[in-house]
């Protein structure tokens, strides 16, 4: 009797540590231990990056409409003044997101959970998207400063023209991040 107990007890404990063992294993690839924390702490840095962006966003947001009402009044000299201002802004949002998205990325090679991983990936494609989405929007800023108020109608229209692309561009790069993010 004492052996046939002590083999079934022999034989639940190996499948209580096998089972305990899947589970560190599983644990391990979910969490990656360390992995993990730095995974996370370089996400909690991107999204301190980004809050930066934002606040830089909503600065802007007061500058575009001074840009609009000097654009009205035909005061070319004060909109110049403020597209250099909003190129400058945009300058700095481009380089708080390339960190961001750097972050990103950094963290999605990380030994982490999979899942994790892609979210990671694909969210750090759509910053990158975003931030090719702002070259643009800069590019299109930095037209239109220079060439504002031209009295070359050829040279204007052709200002126009390229403002337009560019426009198109970063509507359309935003409009790839978007559906990139919503994939995460």
């Amino acid at each position: 009797m004492f052996e046939r107990n002590g083999r079934g007890g022999a034989a639940f404990a190996l499948v209580l540590l096998a089972s305990f063992a899947l589970a560190c294993g599983a644990l391990k690839n979910l969490g990656g231990g360390n992995s993990l924390a730095e995974a996370n702490k370089l996400v909690q840095e991107a999204n301190n990056e980004l809050k930066d962006v934002d606040r830089i966003a909503e600065d802007s947001e007061t500058k575009l409409d001074a840009l609009n009402k000097a654009d009205d009044k035909g005061d070319s000299a004060e909109v110049k003044r403020l597209l250099d201002e909003l190129i400058k802004a945009i300058d700095d949002g481009l380089k708080h997101g390339e960190t961001a998205a750097d972050k990103i990325e950094k963290a999605s090679k990380m030994e982490v959970d999979d899942k994790y991983k892609e979210y990671l990936s694909l969210k750090s494609q759509s910053l990158r998207k975003q931030v090719e989405a702002f070259k643009e929007r800069k590019e299109a800023a930095k037209i239109m400063r220079d060439n504002y108020d031209n009295s070359d109608k050829t040279a204007m229209q052709k200002a126009k023209d390229d403002f337009k692309k560019k426009n198109s561009n970063y509507k359309k790069l935003l409009g790839e991040a978007k559906d990139l993010s919503r994939k995460a």
